[in-house]
């Protein structure tokens, strides 16, 4: 991968004095080579991932005036590296548009993670693609029941899995999908942080006018996720897509804005199954226990369809999605209350092995058909939950 590596001139001339110029023609570098993240390091050369797999971009390493150039630039102000060093870790994003040689200006953008690492500090970025990615281009289309069942009237829908594993990647291409069917209409509210991707524009280029959408940054827009869906119901949204769920009130301000306010609420969560994201939920709710069984029973009854799913090194040396999904209709929501707040969980795993729906079997189908080798679906069934 010689040719990832940045052009001598641009890495002698930034590492030398490290300007926002210089900064950014390494960014639009790694745009070019759909790398998905980018790491600066003091002392260290600049790495990127790519397919999952770690490569220089630089031939030295990056001095501590360049690596402090790089988060004082980003955070626009002269402290950030102070204020790092002190044990005061950052979390933002950081774009720019540029021209590309058709003469359409795009936005660059980045979400930055920067924190103390010995002897200086590790600045950690994801890439965030200016191009929202079709159903298409996920080997979907909009006869797949994962599409066909994202957006009922009302319910809560999660997609889960670990960190890097096309979740983000996934409602945006299915939303894209939604903005461009001329045939319904919605307004639609996210609250992101980063924002992922230019919805509106979505609905511009192709000049789609029964959707209204308004998408928020956390928290520059409302402080948290919750605000922000607190807010939502109060907008007279169809759809709302928020961040990671992860805590009790979370948890809570979802499930009541299903079943109280009727709403469809979008989520992702960090769990690799559909069992785990449940067993998941249920352990974050707070309350005594008549409390806890109560707001269990009307998440499954708000519940709608979970989506799990991961990327695996295909054949190629590229990355392929596996994923497993489960829609609560009446009669699984029946079986699972049924079985008791406890066993919500184990009673999920079985409802899935049932049906032969796991994110193991689409594993084995991607398996049997060469595209990811027999080494990678071993390693991927150690840890995947089943």
């Amino acid at each position: 991968m010689t040719d990832i590596l940045l052009n001598e001139d641009l890495e002698s001339n930034a590492w030398t004095s490290m300007s926002d110029d210089y900064l950014r023609e390494i960014l639009i570098h790694v745009a070019k080579n759909k790398a998905s993240d980018v790491y600066f390091m003091t002392d260290f050369l600049v790495t990127i991932k790519k397919n999952n797999a770690v490569v220089p971009l630089s031939r030295t390493p990056l001095s501590e005036f360049a690596c402090k150039r790089v988060i004082n630039i980003m955070a626009g102000n002269d402290d950030a590296y102070m204020n790092i060093m002190q044990g005061k870790p950052r979390n933002f994003s950081y774009r720019f548009k540029t021209k590309l040689p058709n003469g359409r200006r795009i936005q660059i953008m980045f979400r930055v993670n920067a924190i103390r690492d010995e002897p200086g500090i590790c600045i950690s970025m994801r890439y965030n693609p200016h191009d929202i990615l079709s159903l298409k281009d996920l080997n979907m289309s909009a006869e797949s029941p994962i599409y066909t069942n994202m957006f009922p009237r009302k319910g809560l829908v999660l997609v889960t899995g670990p960190t890097d594993s096309g979740k983000t990647t996934l409602l945006y291409a299915c939303l894209r999908e939604a903005i461009l069917d001329k045939s319904r209409s919605f307004v639609l509210n996210t609250y992101e942080s980063p924002i992922e991707g230019n919805l509106k524009l979505v609905a511009r280029t192709h000049q789609i006018t029964n959707k209204l959408i308004s998408q928020c940054e956390v928290p520059q827009s409302v402080p948290t996720f919750n605000d922000g869906l607190n807010e939502s119901l109060r907008r007279n949204s169809d759809i709302i897509l928020t961040g990671e769920i992860r805590k009790s009130d979370e948890v809570e301000a979802v499930v009541n804005g299903v079943g109280k306010m009727g709403r469809l609420i979008l989520g992702t969560m960090h769990t690799t199954t559909t069992a785990n994201t449940v067993n998941r939920m249920i352990t974050a709710i707070d309350g005594s226990e008549g409390e806890k069984r109560a707001m269990s029973y009307d998440l499954i009854e708000g519940l709608h369809m979970v989506v799990s799913q991961a990327l695996l090194r295909s054949t190629d040396g590229r990355r392929i999605a596996v994923n497993e999904h489960l829609v609560f209709d009446q009669s699984i929501k029946s079986r699972v209350q049924k079985a008791g707040m406890e066993n919500y969980s184990k009673e999920i795993k079985k409802i899935m092995i049932e049906k032969g729906n796991t994110i193991v079997d689409d594993a084995k189908i991607k398996l049997h058909e060469g595209k990811i080798s027999q080494n990678e679906f071993d390693r991927f069934l150690e840890t995947c939950g089943y």
